[in-house]
């Protein structure tokens, strides 16, 4: 009986000591939450500082470039303010030789494009914004929202901006009061819903409040102030193959050990195979997995439906079978014929697009053109591709594109006319 009664007692003894353990670890574990919270409230408070203090530099050094309107382009009828923003990681210029800038521009409202592109670039991208109107203050917060939220953003892209001098606001704000609480990493989680937030509006590239989209001098603002030996031009909705960058690097240096003769180095161009995936697939990043969705009907070439002609001469089933390889490699040449308008990685020293094309059709077909009067090649590379996130379909253009159409076919013909006078000792035509 009195074993049992000391046993009792023992467990008793061991419940309550449980039971004040138990206590204890509650009352230390509340303590150390809320020394977490101190410390992650005081951390905040120091990236708030930190945050202000730098986007308030930046967003002082954009106002003060937006109100400078010291350049205009050839035409007199645009604003230019060249490297509005620079990216933060520079480029020796030893080391661009062989490196390559991805080329692109957009308007305001599709600027959040560029955080995947750069993602799967990740290397230096040259972008210029098309920003009538108000439009420039809102890519200010655009750009600060962007660069806080994702750093390859701010190590790696330069934003320049286009603005049309008819839409030049004569009383700019002195300051951008931010729609977005920032820093908060809650508006990272959902980029384009936080960016939906500050612009309120929702529109194509070629539908910027009635005023002619400059595509070809967007691309020519980003081409001039590109900082490598090459570029890539292309639409802010597309995407490249994973490694691309790195993979062109060490290619260009061993093709230039190949290539005796400078003059012909400075004249290839690198085709860059384009694509389309279904919208609800995720894009993929390397041949293999392109060619076996490829296979399923997910992907396929680009344009295939809209203008089958303009890209079928890239040769894609050629492309398609080529033997496998680890390297990025030239796999075979092709010729210019109108009207193949390829994406091509090429030298810094290209002829610049021609300014006179504005909104939908011929703008990148003119230039491609005079790259082949000018005696550039054709080279596909084996591995490499951009990818566009949806199929092109004849149904989803702005409304006024065939209008566009018709206008710039006219131009084109002028143009194709002007490139015989510019190259009268070419052999070559435009057709």
């Amino acid at each position: 009986m009195l074993a049992n009664v000391t046993w009792g007692r023992v467990a008793t003894a061991l419940v309550l000591l449980l039971a004040g353990l138990q206590v204890f670890h509650l009352l230390l574990l509340s303590q150390l939450q809320e020394r977490a919270d101190r410390e992650k409230a005081a951390l905040l408070t120091r990236q708030q500082e930190h945050f202000y203090q730098e986007s308030g530099e930046t967003l002082n050094t954009m106002l003060d470039k937006l109100r400078e309107k010291k350049v205009i382009d050839s035409w007199g009828s645009y604003y230019l303010v060249n490297n509005w923003i620079k990216g933060t990681i520079t480029i020796p210029a030893k080391q661009g030789k062989n490196l390559v800038t991805l080329v692109t521009q957009c308007s305001v409202d599709h600027l959040y494009n560029v955080v995947e592109m750069v993602e799967k670039w990740q290397g230096p991208i040259s972008l210029s914004v098309f920003a009538p109107g108000q439009d420039a203050i809102y890519a200010i917060e655009v750009i600060l929202l962007l660069r806080y939220c994702v750093t390859l953003v701010a190590q790696y892209v330069t934003f320049h901006l286009v603005r049309p001098i008819s839409a030049q606001e004569t009383n700019l704000p002195l300051s951008v009061n931010l729609t977005i609480n920032m820093p908060n990493k809650h508006v990272c989680d959902n980029i384009e819903l936080s960016l939906k937030k500050i612009l309120r509006f929702d529109r194509t590239n070629y539908d910027t409040k009635d005023i002619p989209y400059p595509n070809n001098l967007l691309r020519n603002v980003a081409l001039r102030n590109s900082v490598t030996g090459y570029v890539l031009v292309i639409d802010i909705d597309l995407r490249t193959s994973d490694n691309l960058f790195e993979d062109f690097r060490d290619f260009i240096a061993t093709n230039r050990i190949i290539v005796e003769d400078p003059k012909t180095l400075e004249t290839m161009l690198y085709v860059v195979p384009a694509f389309e995936v279904e919208s609800n697939q995720t894009i993929p990043s390397i041949k293999s997995q392109l060619v076996n969705l490829w296979d399923k009907g997910i992907v396929r070439p680009f344009y295939e439906e809209v203008c089958p002609r303009c890209h079928k001469y890239t040769q894609y089933h050629a492309w398609k079978i080529l033997q496998k390889s680890s390297k990025l490699e030239m796999s075979f040449q092709v010729e210019w014929r109108d009207p193949w308008e390829p994406f091509v990685i090429a030298p810094k020293t290209i002829p610049y697009y021609d300014e006179r094309f504005k909104q939908y059709g011929f703008n990148r077909i003119s230039q491609a053109c005079e790259l082949h009067i000018a005696g550039y090649s054709f080279n596909v590379l084996n591995n490499a591709f951009v990818v566009h996130k949806g199929f092109k379909t004849t149904d989803v253009f702005h409304k006024t594109k065939q209008e566009d159409m018709k206008k710039n076919k006219l131009l084109f013909r002028q143009f194709k006319e002007d490139m015989k006078t510019k190259y009268r000792d070419s052999p070559r035509k435009c057709h």
